[in-house]
């Protein structure tokens, strides 16, 4: 089953991964940038780091086919370091418009009120990037599904008081998110993004903790977000830039 718009837009049934799908289908030659692919379940959904991804019924498995950055709009490279970033701001920009506001926990979730309301995960291949968004619309996992102490719980859109199919949401979000993809790459820029994004950045300010780097765990607090995409901290009264761990709130 397909709907043919000025993309289109794959539904599968089970699958292991939506992002298997979109390789799978675009190593065939039939999915082109733009095209996106949607499950009714995932037996092997991912997130970040290789961690499982739980798929309850009801809820949003979506992989949508990006094409490169264009690099005369950006010679420096810095959007094809931020992607799950833009990836975040297009949905947290889309869900503002229904009333759900959101903020962007570095550098791939959305937390409605403190949850986690959605999960992005962006993979290269082959020179396009599969972009990979988990939405909580019906459910949200439980306590057990969590990864390490400290880990934030989940919430879902239902609880935000907003009834959606999984068809019907991603519809929507596909022409905001593109619509927004093309603003902020073709007319804002990176500079402007970064400024957007920082206001609307979770625990910024906060005192965390960040897990899972070559060093171990440390203590530091967010000051903010580098012109890369990179995350600020403040550590022993030094500034720093980290590009992968994991982050876990304090205060």
């Amino acid at each position: 089953m397909c709907y043919s718009g000025p993309e289109t837009v794959f539904i599968c049934g089970e699958c292991t991964s939506t992002m298997d799908v979109v390789k799978k289908m675009t190593s065939l030659g039939l999915l082109k940038a733009w095209d996106s692919v949607i499950s009714v379940f995932q037996t092997a959904g991912r997130g970040q780091h290789g961690r499982t991804w739980e798929s309850l019924g009801g809820n949003l498995f979506s992989s949508w086919l990006w094409p490169p950055f264009d690099k005369s709009l950006d010679p420096a490279g810095r959007w094809a370091n931020m992607a799950s970033l833009l990836a975040g701001g297009a949905i947290a920009d889309f869900l503002a418009t229904i009333g759900v506001s959101v903020e962007i926990k570095w550098p791939n979730d959305l937390l409605y009120h403190g949850k986690k309301l959605c999960g992005i995960l962006v993979e290269d291949f082959s020179g396009l990037l599969v972009t990979g968004i988990g939405i909580n619309i019906k459910s949200a996992p439980g306590e057990n599904s969590f990864y390490g102490r400290g880990a934030i719980p989940a919430t879902s859109l239902l609880a935000a008081g907003k009834t959606f199919s999984p068809l019907e949401l991603w519809l929507d979000i596909l022409s905001a998110g593109k619509s927004f993809y093309s603003h902020m790459t073709r007319h804002a820029g990176p500079d402007f993004f970064i400024k957007w994004l920082e206001a609307r950045l979770a625990w910024k300010g906060a005192r965390v903790v960040i897990r899972e780097l070559p060093e171990g765990e440390i203590a530091a607090r967010i000051s903010g977000l580098a012109p890369d995409g990179g995350l600020e901290i403040s550590r022993n009264g030094q500034a720093e830039t980290l590009y992968n761990g994991r982050i876990f709130q304090v205060d």
